[in-house]
């Protein structure tokens, strides 16, 4: 059964591209949801998935923030991870889809946050750099005893 993906807003949800991959779950702000509805639903995601990542930006309102705390305290759970982003809208986007991809697998909870965090880098780099290609152009100063090729 894969591992249930969450996201705290509709954006950072980009379309399947194969049928295997499991849609993500978009959690309610809390000024348009009440606490016991949240845990309510928090827990009946836990029970039907098993385990549960919440991906979210490290700017994510104080107020939200702390209703994911709070709803994993009262469920009194380590099923429940939180993973905090620095990359831009897309770049989560982007992360959330193949976290989604990778949830099929027989991975654990652990695994899949950890590469949630490598993945990010990779996004990150490769939204910088663009193409591999122009790393064969990158300015190089070469001492004057180095021989020439």
């Amino acid at each position: 059964m894969p591992m249930a993906i969450a996201v705290t807003g509709a954006d950072l949800v980009l379309p399947v591209t194969d049928q295997r991959t499991p849609g993500a779950h978009v959690l309610t702000p809390p000024g348009e949801q009440d606490f016991e509805t949240a845990l309510a639903e928090t827990a009946d995601l836990v029970d039907r998935h098993g385990h549960y990542l919440i991906v979210h930006s490290r700017t994510l309102p104080r107020a939200h923030l702390h209703r994911l705390h709070a709803v994993r305290a009262m469920l009194e759970s380590d099923r429940i991870a939180l993973l905090p982003c620095d990359l831009p809208p897309l770049g989560m986007a982007v992360l959330v889809r193949q976290l989604r991809q990778l949830s099929v697998c027989d991975f654990g909870p652990g695994i899949l946050a950890s590469a949630g965090r490598l993945l990010a880098h990779y996004i990150w780099a490769g939204a910088l750099l663009g193409t591999a290609k122009r790393l064969s152009r990158l300015p190089v100063d070469l001492p004057a005893d180095h021989p020439r090729t």
